[in-house]
């Protein structure tokens, strides 16, 4: 059917209808053409001369032959659910979210992709931990049980925060075994381990494993996924080295270097047992410390040598604008050959060391090691572990003797403030002893920096060949190492080097510590 020209009705051919003509097929059936063969009044606009049908009308219009006219029947009015300018509006509504989203997905999917692979290094200088959270590390046998993040009281876990995982760092974690437990603090262990095929070496290697304990809390874990990033961005041969991680599917696990002899402190006090007449006796050999090929008693060399590659790692940490915070014995490593390694066994250190670590709201702070500016201002700065350094000189010159012995952290505070350092120590030299108070000048731009420290050990280490006897330590002399030790204090002397009066004399203390014991000792 057609719609004709002139009227709004259907036409089944515009060359026959309409033609003013009602030929034989129209007059059969008036509905096949009304505008031919219609006559009378037709409602809705006809006008007599034109041609049958209705030229206008509303609705729904009919013709009906029997009365021969036609009707125009407006039909309800019902407006449609959506026309077509609200389908549009729909339309681009919907486009204009869709393409929100993608672009928000793709920020995104940046942004995480961006901070995975970001060094944690924001600001001038980076520090290996808070020091609220400091603990001292001991390779000590004490047993723990194994950590189950999943229990951890404060909900610590894997899942809550979200670790992206790294495929540079990532170790398998059914390819390591964990082993007895080599240091353990409140918050967290280290445990030696086996790993197998790490970094795609055939076979198995002993590292060390730094793990959360069951009461750490959300602080803990970003400390140790703090510590895990900056580790990747460290590499010399005096810092400890990390291999990998197992960072998905379980507890967060750290996979260091292992270092054979454990804590410098330790090692330095159990060579202290062996003496020259150790050398070569297997007898009586009751500690891992000295066995071949470092079984030899220390000499000074090796002293300074210790102190010199300690010092080279410093140096290194402070070109990448490091600070470290709480250098000292118990958390430098000893691996085999006698190699040191500066490491940040933060959540493992020895909780049993009360006498190194001043509890504060949220955890203990090493005071015995730390610059005043430190104790005083909460200020951590490259020269701050310079202290630190002059600190951890004095425990390798006495072979692992505690800072300030009888004196209570709280009343050293105002003791450095005016002007009271240690003494030197009998079996050491002037030179070194003038080094170490360099290190703890009140102001931190006048301490000398870890490249010119290092300058003045190597020229210390060519000069001295002497032999350190080691028989000189004897159980007598044990107050020096005795970290409980509270009743006494040891001298002090200010930074010019004058004696000060101690506040509790004593002759008998003075004779354990000074001298009288240590007659044969070889000085620097």
């Amino acid at each position: 059917m057609w719609i004709s020209r002139n009227f709004s009705t259907c036409s089944p051919s515009i060359k026959t209808c309409p033609d003013s003509h009602c030929d034989a097929v129209e007059s059969s059936n008036p509905n096949i053409c009304p505008q031919d063969c219609l006559r009378g009044s037709i409602i809705g606009g006809h006008e007599p001369g034109e041609r049958w049908g209705i030229k206008a009308g509303f609705g729904t219009c009919n013709c009906f032959p029997e009365e021969k006219k036609c009707f125009c029947e407006p039909e309800d009015s019902q407006d449609p659910l959506c026309d077509e300018l609200c389908r549009m509006v729909i339309a681009a509504a919907v486009l204009f979210s869709f393409i929100i989203s993608v672009l928000l997905s793709t920020f995104c999917i940046h942004r995480y992709h961006k901070n995975a692979h970001k060094p944690p290094i924001a600001s001038a200088e980076m520090t290996f931990r808070r020091p609220a959270q400091a603990f001292p590390v001991s390779y000590s046998s004490s047993s723990a049980r194994r950590p189950s993040l999943d229990s951890m009281e404060n909900q610590v876990s894997v899942d809550a925060f979200k670790i992206p995982e790294d495929p540079k760092w990532e170790f398998p974690r059914k390819n390591l075994v964990l082993g007895k437990t080599l240091g353990e603090g409140e918050f967290g262990k280290v445990v030696e381990a086996t790993a197998f095929r790490l970094k795609g070496k055939a076979g198995y290697t002993t590292v060390a494993v730094k793990m959360l304990k069951e009461n750490a809390s959300p602080n803990e874990l970003r400390d140790l996924l703090s510590e895990f990033n900056l580790l990747k961005q460290v590499n010399h041969p005096n810092v400890i080295k990390l291999y990998g991680a197992c960072s998905q599917d379980g507890p967060l696990l750290l996979i260091v270097e292992y270092a054979k002899y454990g804590s410098l402190r330790g090692f330095l006090r159990e060579s202290r047992k062996a003496g020259p007449g150790y050398v070569g006796s297997r007898g009586s050999r009751n500690s891992s410390y000295l066995d071949n090929p470092d079984e030899r008693a220390l000499t000074m060399g090796d002293l300074i040598s210790f102190a010199w590659q300690i010092s080279r790692g410093m140096r290194y940490l402070a070109e990448m604008k490091l600070v470290h915070r709480d250098l000292a014995a118990r958390n430098v490593l000893v691996a085999e050959g006698r190699k040191m390694k500066i490491s940040d066994f933060g959540l493992s250190r020895d909780v049993y060391e009360e006498d190194s670590y001043v509890k504060r709201s949220k955890g203990r702070i090493p005071v015995k090691w730390m610059a005043i500016e430190s104790l005083f201002d909460h200020i951590y700065t490259t020269q701050s572990d310079v202290w630190s350094f002059g600190v951890l000189l004095w425990e390798i010159v006495t072979l692992g003797g505690n800072p300030y012995p009888g004196i209570p952290p709280e009343r050293l505070f105002n003791l450095l403030k005016t002007g009271y350092r240690m003494e030197r120590p009998d079996n050491c030299s002037e030179e070194m002893y003038s080094l170490m108070l360099q290190c703890w000048k009140q102001e931190p731009d006048k301490r000398p920096v870890f490249a010119d420290i290092s300058k003045d050990l190597e020229k210390m280490m060519v000069k001295r060949r002497d032999y350190l006897d080691l028989a000189a330590s004897t159980p007598s002399d044990s107050l020096l190492y005795d970290d409980g030790l509270s009743e006494e204090e040891m001298p002090l002397v200010d930074c010019n080097n004058a004696p000060l009066p101690r506040t509790l004399p004593s002759t008998w203390i003075e004779n354990k510590l000074y001298g009288r014991i240590s007659h044969a000792f070889t000085r620097f």
